[in-house]
């Protein structure tokens, strides 16, 4: 299995900020608003302990988003209450009301591939390639290729990739170094560099005159085992805290996209079992094939609904469209209290309260972020011009240098360059409110005439 990673370097925006801007799934705005919906009947001990998990940042605060976000969609559709907290018993997220009037325990947990990049740090490889690459403005010139070798474990694939441990002294090491002083010193020669690492070979290409750089690699964060992964070792640990809450209710879990490969799987693989496989051989066993005697490991789950997130880039839309996709395995075995189909169908189903996506959960694990709305401009007409509120603050306030923001803004530098040379001048500022999203546009019109052209030759006013 391999995976082609492209990404465009060429212009692109630098990789590192002076400033930091936290950049959650669902914006900061609209999970403040969700908490404040759900504060009073979660109380306020658990909306404490989410702000403050918001706060830390991170996947923990990607965790905390998500419990809001359930938690938020239940409460648009019935009544929600949670346990009075008791030393040394993790209680469920929110008991939730149907329809019906069934009382059921609705636990949320965030699942990530974050074991699968500890093993491999492909990502962290990839970043520090490129942030070299835009260093030596490589980018301008070419791009560089890499195509990763692996070798297949009981764990699955180990890439051919330093470890986090030795990352910095691949990067500094002479004859990476070399690489690099051999590419900048001839622009036009294609180079390659060989290394081995973990046993496996690997290589970097420098391609001139490419406009994208990037490589393959073996697809390494899918689980190889059925019973020995990630999904069901936290349906273990989920049960095992519902048992110590002695709640004699029936339980749903959220299983939700925070970063998981597997979760937004479609389809599995000789080689890989699939999300829905893992959770329907927990839930129900086996009772065919080569595991006929398995039994379901749980009676206290009645069913796990998964939560993945899917993005559409080809929507002409100023950007891609994001929806949640969920997907209900129900435990047909006997379970300790029983849920109806229509109660199932009524808790899954409310995640199409959801609110605006913001971004993808890869990129809310990432650091050193920019404003939503950085680099972009539009123009109406000649005289108004519409840029990010929160670049145009942080400008002002010295966090980003005006080179900085010349480089990454140029066309809208040109905009406001030749507006200035015609004689126009800012006559008023209006900020357009994105409530889903943690940035604005301000809007500048430049509809007065400048002091310095006020007294222009009639020629020249009528040029």
């Amino acid at each position: 299995m391999v995976s082609l990673c492209l990404e465009e370097v060429h212009g692109g925006r630098p990789q590192r900020c002076e400033w930091q801007v936290a950049v959650p799934i669902f914006s900061n705005r609209t999970n403040a608003r969700m908490l404040r919906t759900v504060a009073a009947a979660i109380g306020p001990v658990k909306s404490n302990d989410l702000t403050r998990r918001l706060a830390i940042g991170g996947l923990d605060a990607v965790a905390a988003e998500w419990e809001i976000a359930v938690v938020y969609c239940l409460s648009l559709q019935g009544p929600i209450s949670v346990q009075p907290s008791r030393d040394g018993v993790r209680e469920p997220e929110v008991i939730y009301t149907t329809a019906q009037g069934t009382a059921v325990a609705v636990e949320v947990t965030a699942l990530s591939d974050r074991g699968f990049h500890d093993r491999n740090p492909m990502r962290a490889f990839t970043r520090e390639l490129i942030r070299i690459t835009i260093k030596h403005a490589i980018h301008k010139i070419g791009a560089i290729h890499y195509v990763i070798g692996s070798k297949d474990s009981e764990d699955g694939p180990t890439l051919g990739v330093p470890t986090r441990q030795t990352m910095a002294a691949f990067f500094a090491s002479d004859r990476f170094r070399a690489f690099i002083a051999a590419i900048k010193s001839a622009p036009a020669t294609d180079r390659q560099l060989t290394f081995d690492t973990n046993g496996v070979h690997s290589r970097l290409q420098f391609i001139p005159g490419a406009r994208f750089a990037g490589g393959t690699h073996a697809v390494f964060n899918l689980p190889v085992d059925l019973r020995r992964n990630a999904i069901t070792a936290r349906l273990k640990n989920k049960d095992s805290q519902l048992s110590d809450t002695g709640l004699k209710l029936p339980a749903v879990v959220f299983l939700c996209d925070a970063d998981c490969y597997v979760l937004g799987r479609e389809r599995t693989t000789n080689a890989a079992p699939s999300a829905t496989e893992i959770i329907e051989l927990f839930l129900n066993g086996r009772r065919t094939g080569l595991f006929p005697r398995e039994r379901s490991r749980t009676r206290r789950i009645n069913a796990v609904v998964t939560c993945s997130i899917k993005e559409d880039r080809s929507s002409r839309a100023d950007s891609p469209r994001r929806r949640a996709i969920t997907q209900s395995v129900r435990n047909r075995r006997d379970t300790y209290y029983s849920l109806t189909d229509r109660c199932l169908a009524e808790i899954s189903g409310c995640i199409r309260h959801l609110p605006s996506i913001a971004r993808m959960p890869v990129n809310a694990l990432n650091e050193n972020r920019f404003p939503a709305h950085y680099g972009g401009y539009r123009m109406s007409g000649s005289t108004k011009i519409e840029m990010s509120l929160l670049t145009l603050q942080q400008l002002l306030a010295g966090k980003i240098s005006t080179e900085q923001f010349m480089r990454d803004h140029d066309r809208l530098v040109d905009q406001f360059r030749r507006a200035t040379d015609s004689g126009k001048l800012i006559s008023s500022m209006t900020i357009r409110e994105c409530p889903d999203i943690d940035d604005d546009w301000v809007e500048i019109k430049l509809e007065s005439a400048a002091p310095t052209h006020l007294f222009q030759a009639p020629d020249e006013a009528a040029e």
